[in-house]
């Protein structure tokens, strides 16, 4: 996915961002808010027996959400939470940095729908000078990881809490649900995350 968003991005170089193409990739967020939507921050990053799942949690931490990742992802992200960078630049380095030469950067980033087990995400990108922001489709984990570099807000739209987030009491009566560890900390207080 990172070959198209770069594509997008990099024809935007002739243009100001306002004038970006309407394509499925990218397409005008001034009508988008976060109406409808529930802020979440990355918690952790832990290995699971189908690869690797970032969670999300909300504020109050009443709700956590599990992402699913790929390794990629799942070490970029890590990285972001710890603070640590590659010695070359990995894909999502390159993705800031292209962001950055634009004079964009990201302003959110949103986890909007959940199709056949896949989370959809979207990339809102803001220019210099209130230059139009653009909506720039995603997978939700190169979304994530752009949003931790950027100190971008993650929004999930309640329709997918409602169909995915798990509650305190959701994990109590999952198999060994008694042992379950409690919700990581709050955004304020440092992520705990698991070696991958």
């Amino acid at each position: 996915m990172a070959g198209p968003m770069l594509g997008v991005l990099v024809l935007a170089t002739s243009a100001t961002l306002a004038q970006a193409p309407q394509t499925p990739l990218v397409r005008e967020a001034k009508a988008m808010t976060p109406g409808g939507f529930t802020e979440m921050f990355v918690a952790t990053v832990m290995p699971t027996p189908d690869g690797h799942t970032v969670v999300l949690v909300n504020p109050e931490e009443e709700v956590l959400l599990p992402v699913g990742v790929a390794l990629p992802e799942a070490v970029t992200i890590y990285g972001r939470l710890e603070h640590k960078k590659a010695p070359r630049p990995m894909t999502h380095d390159l993705l800031d940095g292209v962001v950055a030469a634009l004079g964009a950067r990201v302003v959110r980033v949103q986890i909007e729908d959940l199709v056949d087990g896949q989370f959809v995400g979207t990339v809102i990108l803001q220019g210099k000078g209130g230059v139009a922001a653009v909506a720039l489709d995603a997978r939700a984990a190169d979304a994530l990881a752009l949003a931790l570099s950027a100190k971008a807000p993650i929004f999930v739209a309640k329709p997918v809490m409602e169909r995915a987030a798990l509650s305190h009491d959701d994990l109590k009566r999952m198999p060994g649900g008694d042992a379950a560890p409690a919700l990581p900390p709050s955004p304020e207080g440092k992520a705990r995350v698991f070696d991958l």
